[in-house]
């Protein structure tokens, strides 16, 4: 899709932040949305002012990120690096808080399509996969597609009640040892 057709497409957006009234807000596709948000949003600091974990600015002037997650490690943290799009700050802050803090549920659409509309998704079709968080709560997982037979697996109704039977199995303590059935 060239700029021009972008151009095109955005000449009937709403902007950013009034995505309710947009016509793409429910169909249609995403790219208008994530080139809408991405005019609208402060962009990040340049790489090497910033964290290149939680992509946060430097701000004591020697390169030290004061968030705390980011000096523990991957391992301890449960993550390598978050991705951001921009700073979280003016409209877009407006609208997460609206999302995660007073229930405007709707939301989580738009960030969605802002999201599948990114270069996310063009690394999960080469193969990465991504944890996307809510809250600092996994609330999905972009999977490439080789991978997505297990997660499907995994919830599926049958192997959700085995698993729940087995956890109040080991809870009331029916359980045997490794030993006795290898």
């Amino acid at each position: 899709m060239s700029d021009e057709t972008i151009d095109d497409l955005l000449q009937v957006t709403a902007e950013f932040g009034n995505c309710g009234d947009c016509v793409y807000v429910q169909s249609g596709y995403p790219l208008p949305c994530t080139t809408c948000a991405a005019r609208t949003l402060e962009p990040l600091a340049p790489k090497d002012a910033r964290c290149p974990v939680c992509d946060r600015p430097y701000t004591t002037g020697d390169g030290t990120c004061l968030n705390g997650p980011c000096n523990m490690g991957d391992l301890n943290r449960g993550f390598a690096w978050n991705w951001s799009i921009s700073m979280r700050t003016g409209v877009l802050k407006d609208r997460i808080d609206d999302y995660k803090f007073h229930g405007k549920t709707g939301w989580g659409l738009i960030f969605g399509r802002i999201l599948v509309g990114s270069a996310v998704i063009d690394k999960v079709e080469g193969g990465t996969a991504y944890i996307v968080t809510k809250r600092g709560r996994p609330a999905a997982v972009l999977l490439p597609i080789e991978d997505a037979e297990d997660a499907v697996l995994a919830n599926a109704d049958e192997y959700v009640r085995l698993r729940r039977e087995a956890r109040e199995e080991q809870r009331i303590g029916h359980t045997v040892s490794l030993g006795d059935i290898a």
